[in-house]
């Protein structure tokens, strides 16, 4: 009633719990939708720097690279160089690049097409965004690629052709973790929360202090998602108003 996504009976075979996680995860990433913008990411040195540099390019048309951890906010920002009444173009899946990798290009013109991760592409999908990257100019789109991995990194490994990764990092912009500007996650988990209570999700609450120090002392290796999670988790479970 919470939330959980599915449950095991004992004895618990592999393959089955194997495929379940992957569901799970394949669900949370498609639901993972921050409904708030790259203004309300905080306000410290290294958010702000973060700001100044995509405002520095936000009318550039030349492809961007956004290198951050998974849930670390590289759609936000890819968000915040969205012009109004533009296209914006994010498929789903990758199935199309190689399906028919000009699919998305008539929809998106004269706006932004964002990728959410490219270091998940395989070699057949990679081939199909080098052919998408040569028409991008002609239907006026700009290209916005996510990376969960350092290109530095995909290079070393064999895991990425090194042209095509120069062509769609023609700019590079690196998005910090959470735990690099962890000042921010007190405004960002009473953010979370009011959205939770406004939206009728939960009841009335209220993070204490020690709680709001609490959450900034982790770590989160999930980045928003995590923080989001337990924000939830704390809102759906706590026995009184004050958590």
């Amino acid at each position: 009633r919470i939330g959980a996504f599915d449950f095991l009976e004992k004895p618990i075979s592999l393959p089955k719990l194997l495929a379940t996680v992957a569901r799970a995860l394949q669900r949370s990433a498609k639901e993972f939708t921050p409904t708030f913008t790259l203004a309300q990411m905080g306000r410290s040195a290294i958010i702000q720097d973060l700001k100044k540099r995509l405002e520095q390019i936000a009318h550039r048309r030349l492809p961007l690279l956004l290198v951050g951890e998974k849930g670390a906010g590289t759609e936000l920002c890819a968000r915040f160089l969205h012009q109004a009444n533009t296209p914006w173009v994010a498929p789903e899946d990758s199935q199309w690049l190689v399906d028919n990798p000009f699919a998305p290009l008539a929809e998106a013109r004269d706006g932004i097409l964002f990728l959410a991760d490219v270091a998940e592409l395989a070699r057949a999908e990679q081939r199909g965004l080098a052919q998408l990257v040569g028409k991008l100019d002609k239907h006026n789109v700009r290209l916005v690629c996510a990376s969960s991995r350092p290109p530095g990194n995909l290079i070393a490994q064999g895991k990425f052709d090194a042209e095509l990764l120069s062509r769609i990092s023609t700019l590079t912009v690196s998005v910090p973790a959470l735990r690099e500007h962890s000042e921010d996650i007190p405004e960002l988990a009473t953010l979370m929360l009011r959205q939770l209570v406004e939206s009728k999700e939960v009841s009335a609450r209220h993070l204490e202090t020690a709680a709001l120090n609490a959450l900034r002392g982790f770590d989160w290796p999930g980045n928003l998602l995590s923080l989001q999670s337990a924000v939830k988790t704390l809102a759906l479970t706590a026995s009184r108003e004050e958590i």
